[in-house]
């Protein structure tokens, strides 16, 4: 997941500062394909309710609760982001970008999201933190939560494809200690095609 901080591109509790929300300026992937790509799981399901609140860059992000009805990928063979990548060009990346996820996070190397541990099945319901914005006027969501019903994003079946990120900052942590969120606030939750996969472009503004 490529990302870049402000401020220098350090983050909040650099140094032994008082951590704090961390500036994010997100990629903009050309297509849903690229954006799968990066991400360690996507899924088709129906999110279900709100289930709280979780601290995510520096901002206490929207928690929801999302029954699986598919998991898109990682595909049948078992085959994840890192086989279809170059998992060096992208361990370069992440090593020099903030990457901030879980309370009390700061300032530590990004760690190449892996799968690791984490299984998400048809079926199941899981828990996933909806990425917010960061330094904005408009608070976490300022043009709404992409995984609140009321954006409209769900198809004529009630679900949404979503791309989740299991990306951490923390040396010691792998896999954001189980915390799945949106691969980035913009660009993590999709309308399904009419064939219930995941669309070949984005849609029109």
């Amino acid at each position: 997941m490529l990302l870049t901080g402000c401020a220098g591109g350090l983050p909040a509790g650099w140094g032994g500062e008082p951590a704090g929300e961390t500036c994010v300026d997100w990629v903009r992937f050309d297509t849903p394909p690229d954006a799968a790509a990066d991400a360690a799981f996507v899924v088709r399901g129906r999110v279900l309710e709100q289930d709280g609140t979780e601290r995510l860059y520096g901002a206490q992000a929207h928690r929801w609760l999302v029954e699986v009805d598919a998991v898109l990928e990682p595909d049948a063979s078992g085959e994840i982001w890192s086989a279809r990548r170059d998992p060096a060009a992208h361990h370069a990346i992440s090593t020099r970008t903030p990457d901030l996820a879980g309370p009390g996070a700061s300032g530590a190397r990004v760690v190449p999201a892996v799968v690791g541990p984490i299984e998400v099945r048809a079926g199941e319901t899981v828990a996933v933190v909806s990425t917010p914005e960061t330094c904005t006027s408009g608070g976490a969501y300022p043009d709404g939560d992409p995984l609140d019903p009321a954006t409209g994003l769900a198809g004529p079946d009630g679900t949404v494809i979503v791309l989740l990120s299991t990306a951490s900052d923390r040396p010691d942590v792998v896999d954001a200690g189980g915390l799945l969120h949106l691969v980035t606030p913009h660009q993590g939750v999709l309308t399904p095609g009419d064939d219930g996969a995941l669309p070949a472009t984005w849609p029109s503004p």
